[in-house]
């Protein structure tokens, strides 16, 4: 995926960090989150085969540590999978992340 974003133009950063406190997932761990930046616009993205609530619970909790790390402002999240349970579009919606399950969602989104 990585691949083809920056084939259209997009710079994509494969960021890690470590969690001292266990925000994410309740005790310290490596976090990776996926960075896109166009246009001086910042996408957070997590790839997945399947979506669950729980996973956009755990996105955001990245997110937000990221950006009080590293100070730094995350404009969109993203979300791309094949399958999304029906379950999580409602949170999805409240958290602010955006879903993509198509070509055609992924192209509204980086417009």
């Amino acid at each position: 995926m990585r691949d083809v974003l920056e084939d259209i133009g997009y710079k994509v950063e494969n960021i890690e960090f470590t969690d001292e406190k266990g925000v994410v997932f309740g005790s310290k761990a490596q976090i990776e989150l996926d960075i896109v930046i166009r246009n001086g616009k910042t996408i957070a993205i997590e790839i997945k085969s399947s979506i669950s609530k729980g996973d956009l619970g755990t996105f955001r909790k990245k997110v937000d540590l990221y950006e009080k790390i590293f100070e730094r402002k995350v404009d969109e999240l993203l979300v791309i999978s094949p399958f999304i349970d029906p379950r999580a579009t409602v949170l999805a919606h409240r958290l602010n992340i955006r879903l993509a399950t198509s070509e055609d969602d992924l192209n509204e989104d980086f417009d």
